[in-house]
C-alpha cells in the first residue's frame, strides 16, 4: 500500500505540473495555413534531433457510398507506392502498361459478370499476369519506403478509420526537407503501382479478419445493424464485391476528390524552427492544387425507439456486445461519457470488471469504450464481454444491465470520480510524452474539434463532471430502447443458455 501511495503521489504531482505547463503550450506552437487550404501545426520540441510528421486526411469510410465501400482503406494500401519521380524507372512505359492492365481487367469483369467462356477468362488472366510483370520491371518498386527507412525512419505507417485516413513517420531533424518533398510529391503526383495485386491483398485481409473470423463477422454485422441510415454503418474494410470491382480509375477519381489540401492537416512536432521550415512548406506543398471541398455528411441517424438484437452462431466461444447511441464528441456531455466508461468498464478497478471477473467470475473479460465506430458524428458507447466457462451471454447481460441501472439510481462515489479524473489527466500526459503522440493529438483535435486547445479543454471538462451529470446522461442515453445487442454463440447453442 505504501508503494501504491508513492506512485499515486508522483502521478498527481505530474498532473499538477502538466496543468501549469499547459498554458505555455501555445508558445511553442505555430499554425500555418497555405493559400490552397492545407494547414500545418508546427510544435517545437528540441529534446532530441528528431521530428515526427502526422498527416490527417479528413476522409474515411463515412464518406463512401454503395459500389466503392472500403475505397479509403484501399488508398491507405496505395499510400507509399511512389510517385512520378520516386519509384519511377521508365515512367512512360510503365503508364502504358498500367493502362493496358486496366483495359484487360475491364474485359475480365465483363466476362465474369456475364458468365463468359472459361477458356477466355483464363487467357485474359494470363495476359494480365504478363503485363503486371512488365510494369513491375519498368519501376523501382518499394523505393518510397526504402528512401524513408534509409534516412532513419523507424515508424512509417498509415491507418484508416470511419472518420479519417492518417499517415505518420519520423525522421532526423536534418531531413525535414526530404519529408516536404516526399509527402507533397505523393499527394501531387501519385502513381498507384501494383494496384490490382494490392487489391488482392485487401480482399485477403477481409477474408482473414471478417469472413473467416467469427469475432470479425459479429462486429461487422453489429455495425450494420446499429446504423440504419447514417454512413457509419459502412465497415472500413468494405464489401468484398466492391473490393473485387475496384479499378485504378475509380481510386484515382476518389483520391482527387477527397485527398487534397482542403481536407489535409499536417502536424509537425520535434526539433524544428518555423522560420526555416515554413518557406519549405510553402514551396513544396503550395504547388498542390486546392481541389474541391467535399460534400458534407448531412444524414442524421433517426432516434432509436426499440432495442435491436442479432445472434451469430459460429464455431467460437460466446461474446456479448451492447452499444447505446450517444452524441458526437463535440457534445457538452462528451466528458461525461468518458467518466461513465472509466467508472463502469475501463480497467481492472471498474465496476463491471470487479463484479463480473473478480467477484462472481461470470466473465473472463469485460471492458467498455466510447466512440464506435467514429467520433465525428453521433456514435456508440460500447460494453463487451467474454463469458467464462459454464456461464452464458445471458448471465453477463443480466449483470451489465444491473450495473447500468445503478448509474441511474445512485450517485457514483467521490472516490470513483477522483479516480477517473486523475486517470484522464494521466492518459493525456502519457499521450503527449513523445513527438508522435503530440502530433497525432494536435491533428485530430484541430480537425474534429476545430481547435487544438480542445486537448486541454477536455481535461478541464472531465474535472467538472459531477455525480449528477453521470445520472442524467445514463438516464437519457443508456436506455434499453436506445441499445443494440450482438451475441456470438457456439453452433446449436440457444440464446441465454449455457
Amino acid at each position: 500500500m505504501k508503494k501504491l501511495g508513492i506512485l499515486m503521489g508522483i502521478l498527481l504531482l505530474s498532473v499538477a505540473t502538466f496543468a501549469m505547463d499547459a498554458a505555455d503550450f501555445e508558445k511553442n506552437l505555430t499554425v500555418h495555413k497555405l493559400k490552397n487550404g492545407l494547414t500545418f501545426l508546427i510544435y517545437e520540441r528540441h529534446e532530441a534531433p528528431v521530428v515526427s510528421f502526422h498527416t490527417y486526411v479528413n476522409v474515411g469510410s463515412v464518406n463512401e457510398r454503395v459500389g466503392i465501400t472500403g475505397i479509403s482503406h484501399m488508398l491507405e494500401h496505395m499510400a507509399f507506392k511512389g510517385t512520378t519521380t520516386v519509384g519511377a524507372k521508365d515512367l512512360k512505359k510503365e503508364k502504358e502498361l498500367m493502362d493496358k492492365i486496366d483495359a484487360k481487367f475491364l474485359k475480365l469483369y465483363d466476362l465474369r459478370d456475364h458468365n463468359g467462356d472459361k477458356a477466355e477468362i483464363e487467357k485474359v488472366q494470363q495476359e494480365i499476369k504478363a503485363l503486371q510483370k512488365q510494369a513491375e520491371a519498368a519501376a523501382n518498386l518499394g523505393e518510397f519506403d526504402q528512401v524513408i527507412s534509409r534516412n532513419g525512419s523507424p515508424d512509417l505507417n498509415a491507418f484508416t478509420a470511419a472518420d479519417a485516413t492518417q499517415y505518420h513517420y519520423s525522421l532526423p531533424s536534418n531531413k525535414v526537407e526530404l519529408f516536404c518533398f516526399l509527402e507533397s510529391e505523393r499527394f501531387y503526383h501519385p502513381v498507384f503501382r501494383q494496384f490490382y495485386k494490392e487489391r488482392n491483398v485487401v480482399a485477403e485481409e477481409r477474408r482473414m479478419r471478417t469472413e473467416s473470423n467469427p469475432t470479425g463477422k459479429l462486429i461487422e454485422q453489429f455495425q450494420l445493424m446499429s446504423f440504419t441510415y447514417h454512413p457509419y454503418h459502412v465497415p472500413t474494410i468494405g464489401a468484398m464485391s466492391d473490393i473485387q470491382h475496384y479499378t485504378r480509375t475509380k481510386v484515382a477519381n476518389y483520391f482527387k476528390k477527397y485527398y487534397n489540401p482542403r481536407t489535409m492537416t499536417i502536424a509537425i512536432v520535434g526539433d524544428v524552427y518555423p522560420k526555416t521550415l515554413i518557406p519549405m512548406l510553402d514551396e513544396y506543398f503550395g504547388r498542390i492544387p486546392a481541389g474541391d471541398v467535399p460534400d458534407p455528411i448531412v444524414t442524421v441517424e433517426p432516434r432509436q425507439t426499440v432495442q435491436r438484437r442479432l445472434i451469430l452462431h459460429e464455431q467460437s466461444q460466446p461474446i456479448y456486445l451492447i452499444g447505446w447511441h450517444r452524441p458526437a464528441e463535440t457534445s457538452k456531455d462528451n466528458a461525461v461519457f468518458d467518466a461513465i466508461s472509466g467508472i463502469i468498464g475501463s480497467g481492472r478497478s471498474s465496476r463491471l470488471y470487479k463484479r463480473l471477473v473478480k467477484e462472481e467470475k461470470v466473465a473472463a473479460y469485460v471492458g467498455s469504450f466510447t466512440g464506435y465506430p467514429g467520433t465525428k458524428y453521433p456514435n456508440l458507447f460500447m460494453v463487451f464481454a467474454v463469458p467464462s466457462a459454464n456461464h452464458s451471454n445471458g448471465d453477463v447481460e443480466k449483470i451489465i444491465n444491473e450495473e447500468v441501472e445503478k448509474l441511474k439510481t445512485a450517485p457514483v462515489s467521490d472516490e470513483e470520480l477522483r479516480k477517473v479524473k486523475t486517470q484522464a489527466k494521466a492518459e493525456l500526459i502519457y499521450a503527449m510524452d513523445n513527438n508522435m503522440g503530440i502530433a497525432q493529438m494536435l491533428a485530430n483535435y484541430y480537425v474534429k474539434r476545430g481547435d487544438w486547445k480542445a486537448i486541454f479543454e477536455d481535461v478541464d471538462a472531465i474535472e467538472h463532471v459531477t455525480a449528477a451529470d453521470i445520472q442524467r446522461v445514463a438516464k437519457e442515453y443508456l436506455r434499453k430502447n436506445n441499445s443494440n445487442v450482438g451475441e456470438l454463440l457456439p453452433k446449436n447453442q440457444k440464446p441465454g443458455k449455457e
